[in-house]
């Protein structure tokens, strides 16, 4: 970029010039790459003077919301409209918390309606840059980012998740998942219940150490080991354990892979029931059987 003067003779004719050239090649990489960021990020920059009631938005704002550009200049006429019904209260109050305090930044999440009609989820972020003799809020500058998407999936996820504890929760067996290192992170009620907790939440954190079995919690540390190194796909097996309450009960435990979406696994779920009946009545019933069966005088 080059600026120049100048100079000229008596009779009307340049005698000189001065001028200066400044290297700004690396200012458009710059601007390109916050260009290219702001569009592959769904984001725009915009700007507010809050006593003009002037609002500003870049190119890449305005493709974000598919309006015209340079369509919306006014926060109160333009932009105030724009804002869903259920979220007008909660921004203009917002706002006026940044009007009326010393803060210097604000963030809020609110919908705007796109110019075909649908409401985009936006993340707004602002930061005051300057103020004017009295104190107040004179030019503020930020950024819209559409995390409709994020908001998306975080309803798939959670309405997955309703799912699955649904699920948990009307299966005879007890349900529990583990990190890694063999750490509890959840568990239905049922296993709660069992391991003496009145709160499912408390098991996050918990390892077999802190369980009525804590005596063969190395085993089955192991088993989980054996889990998330992939040597093994799933375990089952019938084991002797104690109950919260110290009683022994045989526990019938199943422990597959979690896995992550790029299929790597990331801890173990495992089920697991009190067979202590069952097996108990499978011995009376072979006792029985063999009563019949064998001995001087069979029935059978």
């Amino acid at each position: 970029m080059g600026h120049g003067a100048n100079f000229w003779s008596e009779d009307g004719r340049v005698a000189r010039v001065i001028g200066t050239f400044t290297e700004i090649s690396g200012l458009k990489t710059q601007r390109q790459n916050l260009q290219l960021a702001l569009e592959n990020g769904h984001q725009g920059l915009w700007e507010w003077q809050p006593e003009l009631n002037s609002v500003h938005f870049s190119r890449e704002w305005y493709l974000m919301l598919g309006y015209p550009e340079g369509s919306l200049t006014s926060m109160a006429n333009h932009m105030a409209p724009l804002v869903h019904p259920e979220d007008r209260a909660h921004v203009r109050q917002n706002a006026l918390d940044l009007l009326q305090s010393n803060a210097d930044s604000v963030e809020v999440e609110h919908r705007l309606r796109h110019r075909d009609g649908h409401y985009l989820n936006i993340l707004s972020r602002g930061r005051v840059v300057s103020r004017d003799e009295a104190g107040r809020v004179a030019r503020v500058i930020g950024t819209h980012v559409d995390i409709s998407q994020l908001k998306r999936t975080q309803a798939e996820l959670f309405e997955s998740r309703k799912f699955l504890e649904t699920l948990f929760e009307t299966m005879p067996q007890r349900v529990f998942w583990k990190d890694r290192d063999s750490r509890y992170l959840g568990c239905s009620r049922l296993f709660a219940t069992d391991i003496g907790l009145t709160d499912q939440a408390d098991v996050v954190g918990l390892t077999d150490f802190d369980m009525s079995w804590h005596e063969v919690a190395e085993e089955v540390r192991e088993e989980d080991r054996l889990i998330v190194s992939g040597a093994v796909s799933h375990i089952n097996n019938v084991s002797y354990v104690r109950s919260s309450k110290g009683a022994p009960i045989w526990a019938d435990t199943t422990k597959v892979p979690i896995r992550d979406q790029s299929g790597n696994i990331v801890g173990v779920l495992g089920t697991f029931s009190d067979v202590t009946a069952l097996l108990a009545e499978q011995q009376h019933l072979q006792t029985v059987a063999d009563t019949f069966t064998t001995g001087d005088d069979p029935r059978l």
